[in-house]
């Protein structure tokens, strides 16, 4: 199995280094005991990546991955879609439309 620097993962997921270190520090994403990240590392830093372009807050998201843990470990991402949809309705207000102009 590879693993990858931060550098590496970064620009693999098109995040910036920094952003990728602000992931770890917040503890979002996992090292290895090398200090370098896995595949699985990779494919939650490219699910965090949607969810901040999707306008959700580092604590929304930090609600997500904690719900997504085992042993303190992230779960594998392949999980069904209608999870991660669900978990996003639940976390996020509902959109109201103004219409009055």
């Amino acid at each position: 199995m590879t693993d990858y620097t931060v550098q590496q993962a970064a620009e693999l997921v098109g995040l910036t280094p920094a952003a990728v270190q602000v992931y770890q520090q917040q503890g979002l994403i996992t090292t290895t005991a090398q200090g370098t990240l896995d595949a699985s590392a990779l494919q939650w830093l490219s699910r965090i990546k949607r969810l901040r372009l999707s306008g959700m807050a580092l604590s929304q998201i930090a609600a997500y991955v904690a719900q997504n843990r085992v042993d303190g470990q992230p779960l594998a991402t392949d999980q069904p879609q209608g999870q991660y949809t669900r978990f996003l309705a639940e976390s996020t207000p509902p959109l109201t439309w103004d219409y009055s102009d």
